[in-house]
């Protein structure tokens, strides 16, 4: 026995088919996400340390991770060549006579184990045990002292010696919060990880899986903690806390003109130095919107300067900038 549709009918269960597969469909990649672990905010990170293994060979690796371990082997007096991040000739060399000092095969190789061999001191920051902070609390970053200090109510509540960037690749200076929270494997990261609100780079602050970094220009640009201080910053901070970077280590360069729609590093020094002078435009966020368009107004307003809303070459030199 048939059964006979007209074409109305046969439209109908088309369409209730289609939809049926749209829906299966759609469960099926809901289950697939809820089953995978988080890694929220990942793919926007900075690249300062990775977890691969530096081997000799042609062509010779290459990578802020390479420098890395130049800088830290010159520090030790083991590497005296050019820190340009590629693995071959001398610092193959200097990781190898470290390497024998150290009872490891001399391979070569730059590994976990290696890392943790060359650094012997603290893992940890050694300060009294604290209760969870219970006021309003901000981070402060000092690059140039290399520290990071938890405000609870605008107390003073804890220092952690930190590592920072370098001069090719510096911290991010400027008034930030902290978008994301993840943990992390114990990997290049260490064990935790809280990314800025910088509108470039990625940056964040984490762990590491090199201590003997912690106190040193080191990083590309990230700021890194011991794993048992950052874990318990960890715990303290929400997303939302405000962080402020502050240095004069490495001031960028400035271009002649700066207008609304700019985004920058150098914006921040801009947007400081307005509100050094009383014109605050709500922080250095690096995004030169309508508050710092209209503290320029004021600004020069104040000085008797063609109101634009737009800091030429002639009010950089006002602001101190150069």
């Amino acid at each position: 026995m048939f059964l006979v549709l007209n074409k109305e009918k046969l439209i109908f269960y088309f369409i209730i088919v289609l939809l049926l597969v749209v829906v299966g469909f759609g469960v099926l990649f809901s289950l697939d996400k809820a089953i995978k672990p988080t890694t929220a905010g990942i793919d926007h990170m900075c690249v300062c340390e990775t977890d691969r293994v530096l081997i000799p060979q042609d062509p010779p690796l290459q990578g802020h991770d390479v420098a890395e371990i130049q800088i830290q082997l010159e520090r030790m007096g083991y590497y005296d060549g050019e820190i340009n991040g590629v693995y071959t000739g001398s610092i193959v060399e200097a990781v190898r006579s470290a390497q024998q000092d150290l009872g490891i095969e001399p391979d070569g190789i730059v590994n976990v184990e290696l890392l943790e061999a060359l650094y012997i001191g603290d893992t940890h920051t050694e300060t009294e045990e604290k209760e969870p902070p219970k006021g309003e609390l901000k981070i402060v970053v000092d690059i140039d002292k290399f520290k990071l200090t938890l405000y609870s109510d605008g107390e003073e509540y804890v220092t952690f010696p930190i590592t920072i960037g370098t001069a090719k690749d510096p911290s991010p200076v400027g008034d930030w919060t902290i978008v994301d929270k993840s943990y992390m494997p114990n990997n290049g990261f260490g064990t935790r990880w809280m990314r800025l609100s910088c509108p470039w780079g990625g940056y964040g602050i984490h762990g590491t899986n090199n201590p003997g970094a912690i106190g040193h220009a080191q990083s590309a640009g990230c700021i890194r903690l011991y794993n048992k201080d950052v874990e318990r910053l960890y715990e303290w901070v929400e997303v939302g806390t405000p962080v402020s970077v502050i240095s004069d280590r490495w001031p960028p360069t400035f271009r002649t003109e700066y207008k609304k729609g700019m985004v920058g590093q150098d914006v921040v020094y801009v947007q400081r130095a307005l509100r050094d002078y009383g014109f605050s435009p709500g922080g250095g966020t690096s995004k030169f919107l309508d508050e710092t368009e209209k503290q320029v107004k004021n600004f020069q307003r104040h000085y008797r300067l063609p109101e634009t809303g737009i800091v030429d070459e002639n009010m950089i030199y006002l602001l101190g900038l150069r």
